[in-house]
């Protein structure tokens, strides 16, 4: 009892330590006289003569050489510093791979309440990085009005790892029942890869991307009409790295860890004049080890069924391919394109005990050992290509962009198991084979206007998404009597499911004074076909549906600034959703899908404050989402000791709760990152199980502590905290765990080591309920900690990343879903 206190109450104590330290510190100001002044400037980059976004601006006194204000530029290089007393003043800026920059001594009089300052101009750093002498820090998330940005450099701890590691210390993210990444509590959130759709579930696209390849990731819980209406609980986009500075630059990393895990990721980037090529490639495997423990009762005419099983279970997953791009640059218009090939995957194996007990009339009267060995493999070979444009009308705000993305996928998925007696004795198995082609296309065209002398744009567009996969499942079943696997023919099933989105959207968004506003409309027409030879489950679906968006803000003296949203969205069910056939995942666990499950739709509110002092940030975000039709897995009993998990809608549910965060530079070698959210969650379910909780209160915490030793040592400490949830039928118990970092610098700054601890303190644990009609089923999955992970990274030239054309306008728990 008392260690489970120590786990729910010591991360609140420790965050409420950190979160007050850092604001008592920066509550002491400095200045001359009355405080009610204003800087404004531009910052931009010295070659492209575009503005340059999150440079870090600095204010400082020019009598006492002491730090006073500082600010974050804006999408379109600007900046303000508030709270300014009269004086004499200089401005240091700062920006990864620019040189640092320190203006002249200008004067703030009485006179002047808002004070112009010069435009300043940053020259690239094309030499070697011993050369970057960075002495601002790049801020770990930028806060827009309509997203998070997430600097893919931030988190140390993440390198050797993949995108979802980045994410660790973002608010709201954390793991589900099934040991998926969720975000605010729900896992259908829409994965984009620079701003593209991925074929795979959000977890696993964000475990095929190695974190060494990221830029910033883009967190968009309320995305306005521009986007897809996909994912309930918003967007996350991925930014990967594309080199900008001229010659040859580029990034070689790889990684190992204890698990036996391996990476080797390559870019090289080249530009000369207007041309830019760029060449990559990635070889990885990662693995995630855990101690798997299971209780399962089921009752079947009247006789109880009990299993206990026990084992470690491997899950992987793993990524071989090449890309390669081209950009040209004219004088108003930028192409680009780009491709990707190569064989990708996730899957996992176990070896598990099993004891079986079953009873009737309350007496034993036989008792099972098995032992159980469980393996999958989902593969696929893939290529994408993208093609796109880029035109400046008459001004740099006014432009039209377009673009047209496919995929084509031959996905294999096979999955066998074998369940033996203590002699060894084969008694029951599966083998089944799961063969998909897919093909993915979508076009897009934008066209952005400025208006209100470009306080404001006018934005149309139209969009294209299609989705055709063609499959087919069979499987096998083991006979005790012939000794041999029989072809199951009432388990075989062909399919091909389609589905075809139209839409268009309007958003006009615009400033007055300190008020602003965007307003949007986005509609969509859907035709969906599944054909199957389960000829009950075939059919034909059309739907025209509008979803709106509205995003409005209004800043007040002192760097405050409130901001509030809403937004209409839907949950799709996706192909694997709706399949009418039985898998098996094990012996004793089925899946089912839903050929007629209907789409989640989703109202969306938020209200937020934010406030800058000087280079530190405070947010508060409260939001409020109710969904209609939610989409889950039910799981029934099938058989003795079998359970069937199916999809269903089981009815509406609730969400209201508030996200803190801080970003506090504390002083000039300690950085705090901390957050935490509270949240009430709530749902009216028709499979309402008598006894068991519809609602609960969700908390999660996360400090990050970075220490900055000399110019080439950081030392990063995290701490996560999850608190517990309820689904229809159960609930996942609250964890807790922690990582430790270190960064060094080599080889004057192109070589990097890093060195990664991750739950050090070995205090994860997953352990979830399920109760049905006749079931109780636990689960717990203790993985194998720690962890090290070792990575090596080597810089050619310059650091200076761009974004792609588009943005101009671990798993912790294996086996948790069993």
């Amino acid at each position: 009892m008392t260690g489970k206190l120590f786990i729910h109450f010591f991360p609140i104590q420790l965050l409420f330590l950190i979160l007050i330290y850092p604001m008592c510190t920066l509550a002491r100001g400095t200045g001359n006289g009355s405080k009610d002044h204003i800087i404004v400037g531009n910052i931009f980059d010295a070659q492209s003569k575009m503005p340059i976004e999150y440079a870090s601006v600095a204010l400082y006194d020019h009598i006492e050489n002491k730090l006073v204000g500082g600010s974050i530029t804006d999408d379109k290089g600007k900046y303000q510093i508030h709270n300014v007393g009269e004086g004499q003043y200089y401005l240091q800026i700062n920006f990864i791979g620019f040189k640092k920059i320190r203006s002249d001594v200008f004067t703030v009089g009485s006179s002047e309440k808002k004070y112009q300052a010069a435009d300043i101009f940053l020259q690239q750093e094309i030499g070697e990085l011993a050369n970057v002498n960075v002495v601002g820090k790049k801020m770990p998330v930028a806060y827009k009005l309509d997203k998070k940005i997430i600097d893919g450099a931030s988190n140390i701890a993440a390198e050797g790892g993949t995108a979802i590691n980045i994410l660790e210390r973002v608010p709201s993210v954390a793991l589900d029942i099934d040991g998926n990444i969720t975000l605010r509590g729900s896992s259908n959130f829409m994965i984009l890869i620079d701003g593209r759709p991925s074929l795979l579930s959000p977890s696993m696209a964000l475990e095929q991307i190695p974190a060494s390849e990221v830029d910033n990731i883009e967190i968009i819980t309320n995305p306005s009409a521009r986007y897809d209406a996909q994912g309930d609980a918003g967007i996350i986009n991925v930014i990967t790295k594309k080199g900008s500075g001229n010659g040859l630059s580029g990034v070689i990393s790889a990684n190992t860890s204890t698990f036996g895990t391996y990476g080797l990721n390559a870019h090289l980037n080249h530009k000369k004049k207007h041309v830019t090529w760029r060449f990559g490639g990635s070889l990885f495997k990662n693995y995630r080890v855990g101690d798997f423990k299971q209780v399962k009762e089921t009752i079947v005419n009247d006789t109880v069924h009990l299993s206990r099983s026990e084992g470690e279970r491997t899950g992987r997953n793993y990524n071989s391919s090449l890309k390669a791009g081209l950009t040209y640059e004219a004088p108003r218009t930028t192409y680009t394109i780009d491709f990707e090939g190569g064989d990708r995957g996730s899957g996992y194996e176990g070896n598990l005990n099993y004891l079986e007990t079953h009873r009737s009339n309350g007496k034993k009267y036989f008792e099972d050992v098995y032992d159980s060995y469980d393996y999958k493999d989902l593969n696929e070979d893939f290529f994408t290509g993208n093609i796109g444009f880029f035109h400046w009308i008459d001004e740099k705000d006014h432009h039209l962009s377009g673009s047209f993305f496919g995929t084509y996928g031959y996905s294999m998925e096979y999955f066998e198991n074998d369940k033996k007696d203590d002699l060894g004795n084969q008694q029951d198995g599966q083998r089944s084979w799961e063969e998909e082609f897919r093909v993915t296309l979508q076009g897009k065209l934008d066209y952005v206007r400025p208006i209100n002398g470009k306080k404001g744009k006018i934005e149309l567009g139209y969009q294209y998404y299609s989705y055709v996969e063609d499959g087919d499942y069979g499987m096998k079943d083991y006979d005790v009597e012939l000794g041999d696997f029989i072809w199951r023919e009432e388990f075989y099933s062909i399919y091909r499911f389609e589905r075809a989105i139209n839409a268009l959207y309007g958003i006009i968004s615009n400033e007055h004074g300190k008020f602003g506003y965007q307003a949007g409309l986005r509609s969509e027409h859907t035709h969906r076909v599944l054909e199957s030879s389960e000829a009950w489950a075939s059919h034909v679906e059309h739907r025209f549906e509008l979803f709106p968006s509205i995003h409005v803000f209004h800043s007040f003296p002192k760097d405050n600034q409130v901001k509030a949203s809403y937004s209409r969205r839907t949950v799709r069910p996706n192909l694997h959703y709706m399949e009418p056939y039985v898998t098996f995942a094990d012996s004793y666990t089925a899946r089912t899908g839903n050929p007629y499950v209907r789409p989640e739709y989703v109202q969306s509110f938020e209200l937020g404050y934010q406030k800058n002092i000087g280079e530190n940030t405070i947010t508060l975000d409260v939001f409020h989402r109710y969904k209609t039709d939610k989409i889950e897995r039910i799981r029934t009993v099938y058989g003795p000791n079998i359970t069937l998990d199916s999809i269903s809608n089981v009815g509406d549910d609730f969400s209201t709760g508030a996200e803190l965060a801080g970003i506090f530079s504390v002083s000039a070698w300690w950085d705090l990152n901390v957050s935490a959210s509270l949240f009430h969650y709530r749902i009216e379910s028709i499979y309402k199980i008598p006894g068991i909780d519809d609602e609960s209160l969700n908390w999660e915490a996360r400090c990050s502590s970075s220490f900055f030793i000399g110019k080439s040592t950081q030392l990063q400490f995290d701490g996560n905290y999850v608190g517990p949830s309820v689904s229809t039928q159960g609930i996942r118990e609250a964890f807790f765990y922690t990582n430790l970092s270190w960064k060094q610098h080599l080889m004057h700054k192109k070589m990097t080591f890093t060195a990664s601890a991750r739950d050090f303190l070995s205090t994860a644990q997953f352990e979830s309920t399920q109760t049905g009609i006749g079931l109780n089923s636990t689960t717990l999955v203790k993985p194998k900690s720690p962890l090290f992970i070792f990575s090596l990274s080597y810089r050619i030239n310059n650091l200076n990343w761009k974004k792609s054309i588009q943005n101009k306008t671990d798993n912790l728990f294996e086996g948790a879903g069993h």
